[in-house]
């Protein structure tokens, strides 16, 4: 029973880190937004920036759109563009094995 009930607590911890803390409201100052927006920006750079990796996909699936500026939309499509060709090419890998 123990065990069953650390694994569950640590499969809520990982759930927990997966989800996005950030939550937008009516009182969110335009200057709050900017700063989600720069924070979120800045970690799609980051991703775009390494090679792609499962980690690449986490961090996409990770980033809300709503408090995304236009430049970081188009950050998100660029890298969601990288991990769907990282995606294929692990397909065309499992083909050829």
């Amino acid at each position: 029973v123990y065990y069953l009930f650390m694994a569950e607590m640590m499969w809520r911890e990982h759930l927990s880190l997966r989800e996005s803390r950030v939550s937008l409201s009516a009182a969110d100052s335009p200057h709050t937004l900017t700063r989600l927006s720069m924070v979120w920006s800045a970690r799609l750079v980051a991703a775009l920036a390494a090679p792609v990796t499962e980690h690449t996909a986490a961090v996409l699936a990770s980033v809300p759109v709503g408090p995304l500026d236009e430049e970081g939309l188009l950050l998100r499509v660029r890298l969601a563009d990288r991990v769907v060709a990282w995606a294929q090419a692990q397909v065309h890998i499992a083909l050829a094995d």
